[in-house]
């Protein structure tokens, strides 16, 4: 069963009481902009995630400018994989940083 942004969602809502998670890998899924938004809060909240892999879903140019405002706000991420995403060049040019 793949993860979409709903159930996405209710997972972040539930990791976001388990802040010692440090590595969480959702590759090959169908996570859009939607799911992207449900995982900035959790990278602007109190994770500790020091690496988050997104491989081959559907992020696109609004979802990694979400991820990238709330990593304005993370210190703890070291890697972020979001390799085979539909990003373009919209979403690989970063506002925020």
């Amino acid at each position: 069963m793949k993860v979409e942004d709903e159930k996405l969602r209710v997972l972040v809502s539930h990791l976001l009481d388990h802040p010692l998670l440090t590595e969480l890998d959702l590759s090959y899924n169908v996570i859009s902009d939607r799911g992207a938004r449900a995982l900035g809060k959790l990278l602007n909240g109190r994770s500790r995630l020091t690496r988050l892999s997104l491989p081959s879903n559907n992020v696109q140019p609004a979802g990694a400018t979400a991820l990238a405002h709330a990593l304005t706000r993370n210190s703890t991420l070291l890697s972020l994989d979001l390799r085979l995403n539909h990003l373009a060049d919209e979403g690989a040019q970063v506002p925020y940083l």
